[in-house]
């Protein structure tokens, strides 16, 4: 995310998305597979700081949002944010 600095801002992430969350979209230019989204999903949904993380720019940055986001956040992020843009029924 712009504006971060490199190192530990795992707060700073975490606030960016909690005070925006209504405005972020999930989304991702990465293949499609099961493991993307176990990846993507695994490091925006728990607080495992001591995990491994695959040496891709996408998996380094999504460290920065621990500990995760709470569920309804993650809800509009991942769902809700996109069916209201797209004006898509539920």
């Amino acid at each position: 995310m712009p504006g971060l600095p490199n190192g530990p801002s795992t707060y700073t992430a975490r606030d960016f998305f909690l005070k925006h969350a209504d405005r972020i979209l999930f989304g991702t230019d990465l293949v499609p597979t099961i493991e993307m989204y176990r990846l993507h999903f695994r490091f925006l949904e728990t607080a495992d700081e001591y995990s491994s993380i695959p040496p891709s720019i996408a998996a380094r940055s999504l460290e920065h949002l621990r500990p995760a986001p709470p569920d309804d956040v993650l809800r509009k992020i991942y769902r809700e944010n996109a069916l209201r843009l797209f004006a898509l029924r539920r």
